[in-house]
């Protein structure tokens, strides 16, 4: 199976999460130890109404300069959360330019260091949409997908396997891809399941619909895999959606009762890259219409990453509604135009082609699922 050359070269290296990504110097002049100066020179110019304050922020950055220092990423990505919270809490403190001053230092600093690649995620977008184009469920094509899935999963590292099952009345046979991260040093922990699916509807290649949500799941579980996360993290490639969430039902049909009872949530990824204009926010869609376990802890990274892009909305018609009938917290993000609720125009079309792809909004649910995610051992 063709593998991309710059992936390998990140797997083979052991992933960006213990060393500092080539593009925090490339694309940002802002370090950890340059806020810590910022801050020192806000204090000596009388910035702050009280020391206390001066020390709060001073404390936080030298924090973030710690895990800096030592490559710890993903730390330091999680901390700046915690510092952009203290600015806020402490606003009335703090004048209005060096609020300004230290919340868009701190902005640059988060940015330059989520691992979360979108040009890795594009590769995966390009062949699954390009290379190997329409797969459809029960396809050659739709197998090759798994194959692929599958590769990168062992490539990675992870506990891998294949789930087959029947479909159309057992004519013929789709497949769920998995790869399990285990918890570190937990007995009995909770599981998280990282979903997509990766097939497509007859003639439409698939970029967004859903090479794109099974690009950020592979995106996803590199970024994740030197990560120690109190929770067990399950990605699952699901097979044969477009037929009627088949491999899902069949997925989640096999969980046991203490995996359903030890079952944090579903956190579904489909369509969560189309630039078309109008889908500008991220609908989190709940079967019940209900806020639950995943759009809490979705909100919450939606809150640290600063942005408000979040709409929580009562729907079906995806994978998630597979673990919410089996009695496990589940969500599926996807990007629709807000007052209409309306997908992408090209929407199961031939169309639906890679040039129809943003970068932009495929990073932004990476970071989103991610920073969800990590921060759950927290």
């Amino acid at each position: 199976m063709k593998m991309f050359s710059r992936l390998a070269m990140i797997v083979l290296a052991g992933g960006l999460m213990t060393t500092t990504p080539s593009y925090a110097a490339e694309d940002s002049p802002y370090t950890a130890s340059e806020l810590q100066s910022l801050i020192t020179d806000l204090e000596a110019e009388g910035h702050f109404d009280s020391s206390h304050v001066y020390r709060q922020l001073s404390v936080h950055a030298t924090t973030l300069s710690h895990y800096e220092n030592q490559g710890s990423n993903e730390k330091l990505v999680r901390h700046t959360g915690g510092f952009h919270n203290l600015l806020h809490h402490q606003k009335d403190a703090i004048s209005d330019h060096a609020f300004e001053l230290l919340f868009h230092h701190g902005e640059s600093l988060r940015a330059a260091y989520l691992p979360f690649d979108e040009d890795l995620a594009m590769d995966h977008i390009e062949h699954l949409s390009v290379e190997i184009g329409p797969r459809v469920a029960g396809s050659l094509e739709e197998v090759e997908a798994a194959e692929y899935i599958e590769d990168i999963f062992i490539d990675l590292g992870y506990e891998t396997a294949i789930e087959y099952f029947d479909i159309r009345n057992g004519t013929e046979e789709s497949q769920n891809v998995i790869a399990i991260k285990e918890a570190e040093g937990v007995e009995d922990p909770e599981i998280v399941y990282l979903t997509a699916h990766y097939d497509s509807v007859p003639n439409a290649p698939g970029a967004n619909d859903n090479g794109s949500g099974t690009a950020a799941l592979l995106e996803l579980a590199r970024v994740m895999q030197d990560i120690p996360v109190d929770k067990e993290v399950r990605f699952v490639a699901l097979g044969a959606e477009e037929i009627g969430l088949v491999g899902a039902y069949r997925y989640a049909e096999t969980l046991t009762e203490e995996e359903i009872n030890r079952s944090f949530g579903n956190f579904n990824m489909d369509m969560v890259a189309t630039n078309w204009e109008p889908a500008d926010t991220l609908y989190v869609n709940v079967v019940d219409g209900q806020a639950n376990n995943v759009w809490h802890q979705a909100n919450a990274a939606s809150n640290t990453l600063n942005n408000d892009i979040l709409f929580l909305f009562q729907r079906g018609a995806s994978d998630h509604v597979a673990f919410h009938q089996v009695g496990i917290d589940a969500a599926n993000f996807i990007w629709r135009e807000p007052g209409t609720h309306s997908l992408e125009p090209w929407y199961h079309t031939p169309e639906d082609t890679i040039d129809k792809i943003s970068t932009e909004k495929l990073k932004m649910v990476g970071d989103l699922i991610y920073t969800s995610v990590t921060e759950l051992d927290y």
